[in-house]
């Protein structure tokens, strides 16, 4: 287990300052009346690429940049968008493996990158392994950049706790998607080394507790996951994953009552026929005004 230091979050801070600014802390006044609590939402949605994937890969490609000579990474929309985008910014070779069914906003957007994209036919499972299988094959010039298992990632997303505690140093509780795992990892631990008494939230779709469940039995597992969506309001456009953290505030309103609590809106790509139907859905039942879901979400703590 890596034992991070305060110091390699505020240095990742430092690097990819110069490409990202910081993303702002915003107060919701209409989810702190309902929740009696003093609720903020930390914009990731509003960041370089719609989401917070770019600091793990901006901050992993500038400093490994004088190392390798070409990257390659596997995603199914806001990893590979964020690589492409650092790709860019440090001109440097990269190369982006997909499944062949991803949305056609994030597609649009990919290409539009001018990066080279490979797809591959099966899940994202096989995709990654295809890209860690091309990357092997030329490891002392090429090098794989996990969306989540990788340190440099984590060190990269974890800038958002570095972010969230100098815009609210009062913060008690944070809600954290989890996906797979890197977003939680850096933004606990930067949090948690400047403030050991915070409390985080891992949530999830319960139509997706593979993180859950794997935690559990202690070893990694495989299981499919059913259809999730999630849609946020509050004036922001947000993808799915960054809802179940709103949802989650809900669920856990009781005990985060008259605290200072963040949640990280992670994403805005939404693909527009997904966006579309979320707006008709709720012109037929609209349960709440700040988030409606079609399960309830998973917690870890």
């Amino acid at each position: 287990m890596e034992n991070f230091k305060l110091e390699d979050f505020q240095e990742a801070t430092r690097v990819i300052r110069e490409f990202i600014p910081r993303t702002a802390l915003h107060k919701s006044p209409s989810l702190s009346n309902l929740l009696s609590a003093k609720i903020y939402l930390k914009l990731e949605n509003q960041n370089v690429t719609g989401s917070f994937k770019i600091r793990g890969a901006m901050y992993s490609v500038k400093t490994l940049k004088n190392i390798y000579e070409e990257f390659i990474t596997a995603s199914s929309g806001n990893h590979g968008l964020a690589c492409a985008w650092a790709f860019s910014r440090v001109n440097t070779i990269g190369k982006i493996y997909l499944p062949e069914k991803i949305s056609q906003l994030k597609l649009e957007k990919l290409t539009k990158t001018g990066c080279e994209l490979i797809f591959v036919d099966g899940d994202q499972v096989e995709v990654e392994l295809a890209a860690k299988n091309a990357a092997e094959a030329n490891k002392s010039k090429v090098k794989f950049l996990s969306p989540y298992n990788d340190l440099n990632i984590i060190r990269g997303q974890g800038t958002i706790g570095i972010e969230i505690f100098q815009q609210c140093p009062k913060v008690d509780v944070v809600f954290v998607t989890v996906g797979g795992g890197g977003l939680i990892s850096g933004v606990a631990a930067a949090l948690k080394l400047q403030k050991p008494s915070i409390k985080i939230y891992g949530c999830l779709p319960k139509n997706s507790p593979v993180m859950k469940e794997s935690i559990e039995a202690g070893k990694i597992i495989e299981m499919e996951s059913k259809e999730t969506l999630s849609d946020g309001n509050e004036e922001q456009i947000i993808e799915g994953a960054a809802g179940v953290g709103l949802a989650s505030m809900i669920k856990k309103a009781p005990e985060i009552k008259g605290k200072f609590v963040v949640s990280i809106l992670c994403g805005g790509n939404i693909d527009e026929k997904t966006h579309s139907k979320i707006l008709f859905d709720r012109k037929k039942v609209r349960k709440t005004r700040i988030v409606r879901s079609l399960e309830e979400p998973e917690l870890i703590t």
